[in-house]
């Protein structure tokens, strides 16, 4: 694959050769899936400099997976690593650095540096944690390597093809619920059950509106997001906001959660929508920033004053009107 930054490799690893097994499946796959992958194993060869060849990997590739264990931290070559890594984080501004968390390992013995950051949880159960992460994990690493994201810890992405992508190969991750876990697949029926209601109810009060002459056609932009995304984008924008929102699921949803998530996907369908053939050419575009459940909206581009810093700062969250209008 070849990376946004032009980098040799796409991911650097960095493990504990305890835990090799299961680092070696994880790696398998990623090249299976066309990253190019940095392993000691295969860089590192007889009579080389190896803490030289580890620095040149680190700096050679776009993201430093980071497989974080009990075994891990008390490697002082590990340690090494992942400073050399967050070192460059901080220096470029951007994710870096992307922990695995392996074996029984808690949060509370992570690194500090490790322990505001997003991280992929395959302790307990190895391969049936790997087996429901791999595609995300796969999806999130190319999006990095491209350079579609990320910001602070947030996603940022141009609205349009860029986000549904991102939404597209989401996987729910139990970020709320990591300790007893809803089946994903379960959720997954959930949320095709959420949108075939919520599309029925949209499609119900445009034909009232329609009907009593109202000029307020609000199926309209869903039907055009519809035609080029389908439903199962909504299913996986909503996937995402069972991950990342408030909804507590030992409770029935609630009318405010509902609505609450009929707001969003409106605003998200919104910006997403291609306009229509007939409409003026508009120069600037709308970046997307989501942050657990917050979504920020920003309009950029020509003869906008503040695209060198396009975040509002307060910002808006998916409440906001669409910024193109």
């Amino acid at each position: 694959m070849t990376n946004a930054r032009t980098n040799k490799h796409d991911v650097f690893v960095s493990y504990s050769r305890k835990d090799r097994s299961q680092v070696r499946q994880v790696v398998a796959d990623l090249r299976a899936s066309g990253l190019v992958v940095w392993l000691d194993e295969a860089e590192v060869g007889f009579g080389d400099h190896v803490r030289r060849k580890v620095f040149d990997g680190i700096t050679a590739s776009s993201v430093v997976l980071a497989f974080t264990s009990r075994n891990s931290l008390t490697s002082q070559f590990v340690l090494n690593e992942l400073d050399a890594a967050m070192w460059r984080e901080m220096d470029e501004k951007r994710v870096v650095v992307v922990p695995v968390l392996l074996g029984r390992i808690d949060h509370e013995e992570l690194p500090q540096d490790l322990r505001g950051k997003n991280f992929v949880d395959l302790r307990h159960n190895f391969a049936r944690r790997w087996e429901a992460e791999r595609s995300r994990l796969i999806g999130d690493l190319t999006a990095l390597v491209r350079g579609e994201a990320t910001e602070g810890g947030a996603v940022v992405l141009r609205a349009g093809d860029p986000l549904i992508r991102f939404f597209a190969r989401y996987h729910y991750r139990h970020t709320k619920d990591s300790r007893d876990p809803v089946p994903a697949a379960r959720m997954v029926e959930v949320a095709q059950s959420f949108v075939s209601a919520i599309v029925s109810e949209w499609r119900d009060e445009d034909e009232r509106l329609s009907r009593s002459g109202s000029e307020d056609r609000l199926f309209f932009n869903v039907q055009r997001f519809l035609n080029r995304y389908g439903e199962f984008a909504l299913q996986q924008m909503t996937l995402y906001y069972f991950d990342h929102g408030p909804t507590n699921f030992a409770e029935p949803f609630t009318e405010e959660e509902f609505e609450d998530l009929a707001d969003h996907l409106m605003v998200l369908m919104a910006v997403c929508t291609p306009r229509p053939a007939d409409a003026p050419d508009d120069p600037r575009h709308v970046l997307v920033r989501l942050q657990g459940g917050v979504i920020t909206l920003a309009s950029v581009g020509q003869d906008d004053p503040s695209a060198s810093d396009p975040w509002p700062s307060t910002g808006r969250d998916a409440s906001a009107e669409d910024p193109r209008a």
